[in-house]
């Protein structure tokens, strides 16, 4: 049987005597015996209310471990680390983790337990972010809290009643045939030939930095291999397939210099970098390499390759995803919407006659 108790005092630090606390501020603590042990400890609330509501989850056997945020944080991280996560998740989850500590110092927040769902609310409601960046960054506060569930210190995730912002996803805006070729005589060396791989493959920066001479068989590339075990590839023009031969493979790479301190990640931020200022040059306005991707499926749409076909040479999960982002290019559907529009023409001829 546990019984509570209210501390009405604690000694100075200065002068070692006891100074009285304010009866809406003194934390409660419990003492008593449960499950055969002898058990004090403080429960890091002052509400009587809620005191009492400790004890009974204790004495029921339902009590919530109370474990500080800054080891919430710390053993989450581990546990991210040991799951082998890109350097670029983690940092993204130390960001997040640590706005997080400092909103809750500022708080007077110790404890997981103590993070409800208005307390979750008013720390999403300080974030100055876009609707997109807040979505992906409310994602990664619900992992945070599911793992403190699954881990028994909170019985329910505080951030999964929030509802997901409202985002408007960016029209897809693939480069002009114009554009394309602006971009590519300005380009030199092998941001050249990184250009042409892009805008003829549809590769992901990322994807195309590491590209090994491994991948490239009988001028066709290697993109992924299918669940079904199938792989898929697509063929490369002769000139493009020439102009990776003549690079110098640095660390067996075709465009990225591996040295025991480099990182993907900086490689391609450094050639996002290099994009924009030929971009630049070029008189191209927002160019970025994902639109090199837009603009490989954009031509193959236009050329009146299906969707499906398109989907799998993109590497999209599921078709749903091509469709939500290259449905106004399907020329199969632009025609029919087309003719269905003319036909109207000729219905209001008729009634004119």
């Amino acid at each position: 049987m546990l019984t509570l108790h209210r501390r009405h005092k604690k000694t100075c630090p200065h002068t070692d005597r006891y100074i009285k606390l304010d009866a809406h501020r003194c934390p409660m603590w419990v003492e008593g015996m449960l499950d055969g042990v002898y058990r004090r400890e403080s429960l890091k609330v002052s509400s009587w209310e809620k005191a009492e509501q400790i004890r009974r989850e204790m004495e029921e056997g339902e009590a919530i471990r109370h474990v500080p945020i800054s080891e919430a944080i710390e053993t989450f991280i581990a546990e991210q680390k040991a799951r082998a996560l890109t350097d670029s998740t983690l940092r993204k989850l130390r960001t997040l983790t640590a706005a997080l500590a400092e909103f809750c110092e500022a708080k007077n927040i110790i404890n997981i337990s103590q993070l409800t769902i208005d307390r979750v609310r008013q720390f999403r409601a300080s974030w100055k972010d876009s609707p997109i960046s807040a979505l992906k960054k409310l994602e990664r506060t619900r992992s945070f809290f599911k793992f403190c569930v699954d881990s028994g210190w909170l019985k329910d995730n505080p951030a999964k009643p929030l509802k997901s912002p409202i985002v408007t996803d960016p029209p897809t805006l693939p480069f002009s045939e114009d554009e394309v070729t602006r971009i590519i005589k300005h380009a030199t060396g092998k941001w050249r030939t990184l250009v042409l791989l892009l805008v003829n493959s549809g590769l992901r920066i990322g994807d195309a930095m590491k590209l090994t001479p491994a991948e490239v068989v009988d001028g066709r590339l290697f993109l992924y291999m299918q669940k079904t075990r199938v792989p898929v590839c697509v063929p490369l023009p002769d000139f493009l397939l020439h102009e990776l031969r003549q690079l110098p493979l640095e660390g067996g790479y075709y465009f990225w210099k591996r040295e025991a301190s480099s990182k993907l990640e900086t490689a391609s931020g450094n050639a996002r970098r290099a994009f924009r200022q030929i971009c630049k040059e070029a008189k191209v306005v927002n160019g970025h390499p994902h639109r090199f991707r837009d603009t490989f499926a954009v031509r193959l749409l236009q050329a009146g390759v299906p969707l499906q076909d398109v989907s799998i040479l993109l590497g999209h999960t599921s078709i749903k995803v091509t469709e939500k982002h290259y449905a106004p290019w399907v020329k199969e559907r632009q025609t029919r919407l087309e003719e269905l529009v003319a036909r109207t023409w000729k219905t209001q001829l008729l009634r004119v006659k």
